[in-house]
């Protein structure tokens, strides 16, 4: 009985902890990102990501050759953990469903640190997306998305990337 109660406990406290944490991300990303040069928003958001991974118990290890200032990132999505595994070692802008964009705090949230929205099934709107992602890597960022979620059938995605570098995340 005294188990169990102290598991809930510390779910709780971690529960807090996340929710505490999402709040000073917001606060961060009100007044800071939309002033801020690229360099200060990728420190401030791979700070805030490895410490929100802290408080889930995860930690993660980077090994293999450093990724390009400018690189496009294709991984499979397994957790809602992964952007922020992700976003630990090489801050990234994410190809995201648009319906995230209506999500409440998360959605803003997302906006705010540069994610690109993309509705699905909208075949005119892939051509104007791809514009988009291009000019952000020529901008000299990185981008991120998972395959999966694309818009049609029929994409196929080809990268060959010498230089990405493996990411193993483990829980504590």
């Amino acid at each position: 009985m005294i188990v169990f109660f102290m598991i809930r406990l510390r779910l709780a406290w971690r529960l807090v902890r996340v929710i505490v944490h999402l709040l000073v991300g917001l606060l961060t990303c009100a007044p800071v990102f939309p002033r801020a040069r690229r360099r200060l928003r990728e420190a401030a958001t791979r700070r805030w990501s490895r410490r929100l991974l802290g408080i889930c118990g995860v930690r993660v290890e980077a090994f293999g050759a450093a990724a390009l200032e400018h690189a496009l990132f294709v991984a499979n999505h397994i957790s809602w953990l992964d952007i922020f595994v992700i976003n630990s070692v090489y801050p990234c802008r994410f190809v995201a469903k648009a319906e995230i964009r209506a999500w409440p705090v998360l959605g803003w949230l997302a906006d705010a640190a540069g994610t690109v929205f993309l509705a699905r099934g909208n075949r005119r709107e892939l051509r104007h997306i791809f514009k988009g992602l291009v000019a952000v890597l020529e901008q000299g960022e990185r981008v991120a998305f998972f395959p999966e979620g694309t818009v049609g059938t029929r994409a196929k995605c080809c990268l060959s990337t010498p230089t990405c570098s493996r990411r193993r995340s483990t829980r504590k």
